[in-house]
């Protein structure tokens, strides 16, 4: 007898157990469909239009993803991160942000890779009740549209997401710590923060002219502000199908491309003129190799400090004794530098 109201209590208690702490037991780890997947970087938009019969009093938004995202919730822009931060869930409070009717989460999501996976769970804090999780209820646009920014019309039907399955499936565990994380709506200051120099480099020789007047940039754009900023990079292009690009990022000097890393791969969503970075940085100099058609840049800056927001590094290469050892390249950086082999003028990194 006890036994069996042992089982009954754990059966109860359990669910809410998992989703008070890091899982929604129901929630799956989901992607685009495989069929259009093909090893090269892949970014699309995966969306979900939901009914409330009233305003929630709370609601928290748990969310991961492989390897990065940004988000937004009613056409608030609310978070973004990736993998980065290992097995962590970065946890939103949006209760004011949902509403009586329809409501829509849209979730930019990219990979170098083009494989990965998507984790969210949506609950209701009263109770802890799920309001929306990853299935198979999602819609996969891989063109933006303006549409999917009209919050007052239902969505057009997109791809049926691939469904990876409950954590732990593959290499995908599932988040063991959620942390809970400011809103970027509420972090923003002021307009963004444009660029003093931009350096191009044109056949051989290194032009300088200021940011709003910079036009058809090149392969290898350095962008200069006046001084460290903190926020979220974001790249304009004429094309709505820009290449894949690397960012360099520098704060006391412009980055070396041969002994530093990237610290991000602009995977711009077709159908967007526009590119955020999902990392919150600080930085100075913002090298760009690899686009072809580079309007500008701009920051997205934030009040990182007094809210205690992690900040990404530089990603330089350490050193042993002293000496740099060679830097293995990424697939992308691989393919970017390839094209630029043999082209004047698009090696160097250094600012006169």
């Amino acid at each position: 007898m006890i036994g069996a109201l042992v089982v009954v209590a754990l059966g109860v208690v359990w669910p809410r157990l998992l989703r008070s702490g890091n899982l929604d037991p129901e929630a799956q780890w989901i992607w685009a469909p495989l069929s259009r997947i093909d090893g090269r970087p892949t970014a699309f938009v995966a969306v979900r239009d939901f009914e409330l019969s009233e305003e929630p009093r709370g609601a928290t938004l748990r969310i991961q993803a492989d390897e990065e995202y940004v988000l937004r919730v009613n056409g608030v822009w609310v978070g973004a991160g990736g993998m980065e931060r290992g097995r962590v869930a970065d946890a939103y409070a949006v209760g004011d942000l949902l509403r009586p009717g329809a409501n829509r989460l849209l979730v930019d999501l990219r990979s170098a890779r083009g494989v990965g996976a998507f984790f969210l769970s949506l609950v209701r804090d009263e109770w802890e009740r799920v309001l929306v999780r990853t299935d198979a209820d999602w819609w996969v646009f891989w063109q933006y549209r303006k549409a999917l920014d009209d919050l007052t019309s239902p969505i057009e039907k997109g791809a049926n997401p691939h469904l990876w399955g409950r954590p732990p499936a593959g290499r995908w565990l599932g988040p063991r710590e959620v942390v809970e994380r400011p809103r970027l709506d509420r972090l923003r200051l002021g307009e963004p923060r444009l660029p003093s120099e931009v350096f191009q480099w044109v056949g051989g020789r290194r032009l300088r002219r200021p940011a709003r007047r910079a036009r058809n940039l090149g392969r290898q754009v350095l962008f200069v502000w006046p001084e460290p900023v903190t926020g979220y990079l974001a790249l304009s292009s004429r094309s709505t199908e820009s290449s894949p690009a690397v960012v360099y990022f520098g704060l006391d000097a412009a980055p070396d491309p041969i002994l530093q890393a990237p610290g991000a791969t602009r995977i711009q969503l077709p159908g967007r003129r526009h590119w955020t970075d999902s990392r919150l940085r600080t930085f100075r100099y913002a090298l760009v190799i690899g686009s072809t058609d580079l309007l500008g840049a701009h920051v997205v800056e934030v009040d990182a400090t007094s809210r205690g927001l992690p900040v990404s590094g530089l990603g330089p290469i350490p050193g042993v004794f002293g000496l740099e050892p060679p830097r293995l390249r990424t697939t992308v950086e691989n393919e970017i530098w390839s094209d630029l082999e043999g082209l004047e003028g698009q090696t160097g990194s250094e600012v006169d």
